[in-house]
């Protein structure tokens, strides 16, 4: 079978939205100069993020058709077993896009990153359903990977700034307690903004160090 997917290319992706932050966010702010309007300013900050991700994603994506049948997935001149396929990782953590990545038992690594709503994310979904479906048929070794197994080297940057992190957040927190109980300061919504990323943070670190790890342990066993 045949899956026609509309792919998202992600370093356009980053670089696109990248130059237009640089170009569209200094030029707001010299119009709301020019005008003297703060107001223009912040309505102007407003539509431009969304603007930036409508056109950032226009620029990087693609329509990409996978074969995909119960031995082999083909995409553009690549050809690969599905028995030759160690192991996958999917990534939920943006809460708009998808991405899977999949490494063969040569350590080649391959990814596609879709959309997760709509149209494009049901027909990506349904993509990946059978594409573990078959994978997991063709090998039995077949196993899910963490986001470390692919990007080892942000394992120690995440390991360090998690630490860094909870520090800050602790004593944000303690400060805060003091000043509502004690200095009768109003409860700021943006510390439970800022407990629940670190939260979220720290989940994503946690469960992807503990599929590493005992990946890492069940090598050396081996």
């Amino acid at each position: 079978m045949t899956h026609t997917l509309i792919i998202y290319n992600q370093k356009k992706l980053i670089i696109s939205a990248l130059a237009l932050i640089i170009i569209l966010f200094p030029l707001n702010m010299i119009i709301a100069i020019a005008y003297l309007n703060a107001l223009a300013c912040g309505i102007g900050c407003v539509l431009i993020i969304p603007l930036i991700l409508i056109i950032s994603s226009r620029m990087s994506k693609s329509k990409f058709d996978i074969s995909l049948n119960e031995n082999s997935i083909k995409f553009g001149d690549t050809n690969i077993l599905l028995s030759d396929i160690d192991g996958y990782y999917i990534n939920k953590e943006s809460p708009t896009m998808t991405q899977i990545e999949f490494r063969d038992t040569k350590n080649n690594d391959f990814s596609f990153t879709s959309l997760s709503y709509g149209q494009t994310g049901k027909d990506f979904k349904s993509f990946l359903s059978d594409f573990l479906k078959y994978a997991q048929l063709a090998n039995p070794d077949f196993k899910q990977l963490s986001f470390y197994d692919f990007h080892k080297k942000q394992y120690s940057y995440f390991k360090r700034a998690i630490y860094v992190d909870l520090v800050v957040v602790v004593l944000l927190n303690l400060v805060y307690v003091y000043l509502i109980f004690f200095r009768n300061v109003p409860f700021n919504w943006k510390l439970l903004f800022l407990n629940s990323i670190f939260v979220g943070r720290y989940t994503f670190h946690k469960n992807n160090e503990r599929i590493y790890k005992n990946k890492k342990t069940t090598t050396n066993t081996v």
